[in-house]
């Protein structure tokens, strides 16, 4: 499973971390990093509880996954992620990451 480090979080500036953290509804299977530990996977819903509670550097920073990062990026712009890839007229294959909005695409 890929998922961010703590220091690819705490290099974002202190607006984007204050947005991903009220996002942020800590659930069992989340992993996260603190104080103490590395990191450490949300098993229970004890944890999930203090997790939310706790939730902020330095004592629970959220180490977000691909899936979790592009639910942020859908709920934020009301948009949908859409990965693959693509023909051209020219016959070229490319690949790339598109933002949809209603009919409209934005490309990546």
């Amino acid at each position: 499973m890929n998922f961010i480090t703590k220091e690819q979080f705490l290099k974002q500036s202190d607006e984007v971390q204050k947005v991903l953290i009220e996002w942020w509804k800590p659930s069992i299977g989340d992993i996260a990093t603190g104080k103490n530990s590395e990191f450490a996977v949300i098993s229970d819903y004890k944890e999930a509880k203090a997790a939310g509670d706790y939730k902020g550097y330095p004592l629970v920073v959220p180490l977000f996954t691909e899936t979790q990062l592009r639910n942020f990026i859908e709920d934020s712009t009301k948009g949908k992620v859409d990965c693959g890839f693509y023909s051209l007229p020219d016959k070229r294959v490319i690949w790339a990451i598109q933002l949809r909005f209603s009919m409209k695409i934005l490309s990546v």
